[in-house]
This record gives C-alpha cells, sequence and structure tokens, in this order.
C-alpha cells in the first residue's frame, strides 16, 4: 500500500492513493473471469475504501460495479443482496463484495443527500445543479464521471476495444431495467431490456456498429450469450433484416458475427427475432 504523496497522513490515504489496489479500468481490459487473486483483491479495497455514506462518489460507485462484475450474489448471505438470475454470473461472490442493489441504493441515497456546503445546490437543496449534473465535490468531468456506475451496471465492453459486450453485468435481479443506444468501447451502440419478472434479458439484444477502425464497412461484434443457450442453434442473428453467421468460442459463452457499419443488428433466441 502506498500513499499519492510522500508523507501523506491516514486520514489523506482513500481511494484516489490506492492506484495499485483499485478496482480501476484494469479490469475491465481482462477477459472474464478474472483470476480468483485478483477479484477478491479489487472487491475487499472496495469496501474497505468506497463507503456509500461518505468518501468521493467520482470513484466509489464505478469501482463497486467493476469490482463485481460476473459474480453471482447470494440472497442468503449478502446484505441486501439479490439472487443473480443472469446467466453470465460465473462464481459466487465473496461476503464482502458490494452486491447490486447495494450500490444501486447507495447510488439512489447519494442522488438525495442535501447539499453539502462545498457545492451549489438545485431546487430543493438537492445536489443537483440547474443542468441536472449531479456535484460530487469534484470538476465538471468527476461529476459527469458518477453515471459511470450506471453505464456499467447495464452494459460493458470486457476487453476493451474489439472486447466482448456484456449486457446487465451487474445488475439487481429484483429490478427491472431497459436502456437505449448506449456506446461502448469499439463503436457499438447497444440497446437491452431486463424483466424482474422472467429474471431474464429479453430477447432480443439490438447492436449497431456506429464507428469502425480505419474506415472499414463493418467490425466484429462480440456478445456474451446473456441467455446461456450456448452454440447449439440457441441464439439467432439478423442485421438489416437479413440473418447472419454466428461464431462461439471455445466454452460456448461469447458470440461473434461480422456486423456492417450502420446497420441495426439484433441477436436473440431463436424464434424471437425478426
Amino acid at each position: 500500500m502506498w500513499t499519492a504523496y510522500a508523507g501523506a497522513p491516514v486520514h489523506n490515504s482513500d481511494s484516489f492513493s490506492l492506484y495499485p489496489l483499485w478496482p480501476s479500468e484494469s479490469l475491465t481490459t481482462r477477459q472474464r473471469p478474472l483470476d480468483s487473486a485478483t477479484a477478491a483483491l479489487a472487491q475487499a479495497s472496495a469496501r474497505a475504501y468506497a463507503k456509500f455514506d461518505g468518501g468521493r462518489p467520482v470513484d466509489v460507485f464505478a469501482s463497486a460495479v467493476l469490482a463485481g462484475q460476473g459474480f453471482a450474489f447470494d440472497a442468503a448471505t449478502r446484505a441486501g443482496g439479490s439472487v443473480s438470475g443472469l446467466a453470465l454470473a460465473a462464481r459466487s461472490a465473496p461476503e464482502f463484495a458490494y452486491s447490486p442493489l447495494e450500490t444501486l441504493q447507495g447510488l439512489l441515497a447519494q442522488m438525495a443527500a442535501p447539499c453539502p456546503p462545498c457545492c451549489p445546490c438545485g431546487p430543493g437543496g438537492r445536489l443537483f445543479g440547474a443542468n441536472s449534473l449531479l456535484y460530487t465535490s469534484g470538476g465538471g468531468v468527476e461529476n459527469i464521471g458518477v453515471s459511470r456506475a450506471v453505464d456499467e451496471m447495464l452494459v460493458t465492453s470486457l476487453g476493451g476495444v474489439g472486447g466482448n459486450v456484456s449486457v446487465f453485468p451487474f445488475w439487481p435481479s429484483t429490478e427491472p431495467a431497459a436502456f437505449a443506444t448506449l456506446l461502448v468501447k469499439g463503436g457499438f451502440a447497444v440497446s437491452a431490456s431486463y424483466s424482474n419478472v422472467t429474471r431474464r434479458v429479453e430477447s432480443p439484444v439490438t447492436l449497431s456498429l456506429q464507428h469502425a477502425l480505419g474506415g472499414a464497412a463493418s467490425g466484429t461484434a462480440r456478445l456474451e450469450d446473456p441467455w446461456g443457450a450456448g452454440s447449439a442453434g440457441g441464439v439467432t442473428a439478423v442485421c438489416g433484416g437479413a440473418p447472419v453467421t454466428l461464431a462461439w468460442s471455445a466454452d460456448g459463452r461469447v458470440l461473434s458475427f461480422d456486423a456492417p457499419l450502420g446497420v441495426v443488428c439484433k441477436v436473440g433466441l431463436s424464434g424471437e427475432v425478426a
């Protein structure tokens, strides 16, 4: 453990000082699942230094999300947690990991908190300013960064550019959710919805390539199968209404296909894609 500057006192050794241990962008550049030691270190440091009732919201919530992606949270052993319900949750999270529901509730509490002396207030004395920006004791980019936690609860691209798109990688199964055209690394705009009644990602998921490297006319879309159907013919895809050929990873968890630039592609369970 080291501090951000020489001789920093204990009260300054917060999450900003713990970059070697802190759940960060580096976690999303690795293919899932993370090795147990790395995942446990990330989750333990998030629990120790990410205090939802204090600290710096800029990195508190995003770190909890990054550290918990790809793990199942058992309601019987998580305080306020929920059963995952998502097919891609590969392993059970340790006791100290923040659950999706805890993180979401922490965000809601932050949004409802009274305005501190440091920041301007919006209507009702809350943390929202006139432009609906959530003030979090930081600069403009830092304030906007709070929304990253919500975005990555809904969708992320593991492995960075050219990585695997994962929908609802860290979402409480008791809560319904939907999003439209969120842009992930690799240039894909993604839309998906989740039903808390059926406890599954609804079919189909939509991907549209908005930007291609080097002026290419298409790019490879890689999607972690949210239905757990695998390569046995249970998933189909169409781009611009025309069927496309799917390729599957060796473990049957990730599907890929060639996506034309600017064309809407739909991926879903067979018989549910038109």
